[in-house]
C-alpha cells in the first residue's frame, strides 16, 4: 500500500485536494480525481469504486497501482476516501476492503475539522496496512487471537443476528462500545465467513456461511520435499526408501486411530499456532525438511518449544533432519449445524420467520454453490 488521499467533490470547481498521507512531493494529477468521479456516478450503488492499472491511462497512472475508492456525505459535502493499492494477488478481490476503508473514511471524514485528525489518519492507514499484509492464515490466527472476535464467532454460530444486537451482546460481555464494530467484522468478510443483509424492518442482519476449526492433518506431499525423489537420474538408496515407508506407514497408522474431536475442544491446537516462532518453522516444514540446529534457529534456540512439538508429534527427527509430521491447518466449512439452532432460537421466539428463513437459504445457496466441496484448507 503506497497511501491514503482525501478529496473533497466541489459541484462548482470540481476535486478539491485535502491530504494525503504519508505526505509525499509528489502529488496526484487532477485526472485521476476525474476518472474516479466519473467511475463513481456510473457505480454508485457500490460499495467501493476500482481503478486498476488497465483503467488509468499512462500520464496518469504508474504501472500495477490500482486505486479503491469508497464515498462519505458529511454536512452536505461529498469526499472520497482514496486508497492506492498495489495489486498483491492476481485473483486479488477488492471487495474485501470495502468495509475497513467505509469505517475507517467515515470516522476520518467526521473528524476532518478537529484537532484528532492527523492522529486518526496515521492510526487509520496502519489498521489498512495491516490489513492488506496479513496472509489468509495470519488474518485467520488474528480472529482467534482476539478474545471479542472469537466471541463474535461463538455468537454467529447459533445463527443469525442484528448488528445492534450482536452490539449490545459485545457491551454486556466485555463493556463494548460498540463504535469499531465494522472494524471487527471485516476480518470475518475478508475471509468470507459472514454476509451482511437488511431485512424487512431489521436493519443489517449479520449470516455466518462459513466457520473456522483448527485440526491437524497429514503433510502435503505434493509441495514437501522429503528427498525421496530421483536426483538427476540417479536411483534412491535402499534406506531412503525404507524410511519414506515407514514414514507413510507411521501417518497412516497415527491419522487413522487419532481422536480430533478431543482435541479440537481442548483447543491445543490454538496455542501452538499463535506462537509465532512455531508458526514460522511449520511454514518452512511444509516446504522441505530442514537440520535440527536450523529449526532450533527458528525457534530463537527456545529447546522447550522444540521438546513439546515432538512430544505433540508434529514433528519428529531422523539423523539429524526434522520432518513435518502433523501440519495443522484452519479449516472453513459449511456450518451445517445452524440449522437446529435456528429452529431452537425460532421456535423461542428469539428470531423472526424472515431471519429463520434466509439463513436457510444463504446456506443452501452456499451448499449448491459449492457442490461437493463443503470445506477449504487454509
Amino acid at each position: 500500500m503506497d497511501k491514503i488521499i482525501i478529496v473533497r467533490w466541489d459541484t462548482q470547481l470540481g476535486p478539491q485536494f485535502i491530504i494525503q498521507y504519508p505526505p509525499e512531493k509528489e502529488m496526484p494529477k487532477k485526472d485521476l480525481f476525474v476518472k474516479i468521479w466519473a467511475k463513481y456516478e456510473l457505480q454508485k450503488e457500490k460499495s467501493i469504486i476500482v481503478l486498476t492499472t488497465e483503467d488509468i491511462d499512462r500520464d496518469i497512472g504508474k504501472k500495477n497501482i490500482n486505486y479503491l475508492t469508497v464515498t462519505q456525505q458529511y454536512e452536505g459535502e461529498l469526499y472520497f476516501f482514496i486508497l492506492e493499492l498495489e495489486r498483491l494477488q492476481k485473483d486479488q478481490n477488492f471487495e474485501d476492503y470495502s468495509e475497513i476503508l467505509g469505517s475507517i473514511s467515515k470516522n476520518l471524514i467526521e473528524l476532518i475539522h478537529s484537532d484528532k485528525f492527523m492522529r486518526a489518519l496515521s492510526e487509520g492507514y496502519n489498521q489498512i496496512k495491516g490489513f492488506v499484509k496479513l496472509e489468509k492464515e495470519q488474518n485467520i490466527i488474528n480472529i482467534f487471537k482476539d478474545k471479542i472476535k472469537t466471541h463474535i464467532l461463538k455468537v454467529l454460530e447459533k445463527g443469525v443476528i442484528s448488528k445492534v444486537e450482536l452490539i449490545n451482546k459485545l457491551k454486556e460481555n466485555y463493556g463494548f462500545s460498540g463504535e469499531n464494530i465494522d472494524l471487527l467484522l471485516s476480518s470475518f468478510l475478508k475471509e468470507g465467513l459472514i454476509l451482511k443483509k437488511d431485512l424487512p424492518g431489521i436493519k443489517e442482519c449479520i449470516f455466518l456461511v462459513k466457520d473456522l476449526v483448527c485440526i491437524r492433518i497429514p503433510p502435503n506431499f505434493s509441495t514437501l520435499n522429503l528427498g525421496h525423489k530421483k536426483k538427476e537420474g540417479k536411483e534412491l538408496k535402499v534406506s531412503s526408501k525404507k524410511f519414506y515407508k515407514d514414514y507413510i506407514n507411521k501417518l497412516k497408522e497415527f491419522f487413522t486411530n487419532f481422536d480430533v474431536i478431543s482435541e479440537i475442544k481442548d483447543n491445543t491446537l490454538y496455542a501452538l499456532f499463535f506462537n509465532e516462532n512455531i508458526y514460522n518453522l511449520i511454514k518452512k516444514l511444509r516446504e522441505t525438511t530442514i537440520p535440527v540446529e536450523k529449526a532450533l534457529i527458528v525457534l530463537e534456540d527456545k529447546q522447550e518449544l522444540f521438546n513439546d512439538l515432538l512430544d505433540k508429534t508434529i514433528i519428529f527427527e531422523r539423523k539429524g533432519m526434522i520432518y513435518l509430521f502433523s501440519d495443522i491447518r484452519f479449516i472453513r466449512f459449511l456450518p451445517i449445524f445452524i440449522l437446529k439452532n435456528l429452529k431452537e432460537r425460532y421456535d423461542n421466539m428469539e428470531i423472526t420467520s424472515d431471519q429463520y428463513v434466509t439463513h436457510i437459504e444463504i446456506l443452501l445457496n452456499e451448499l449448491n454453490k459449492e457442490k461437493k466441496e463443503i470445506y477449504t484448507i487454509i
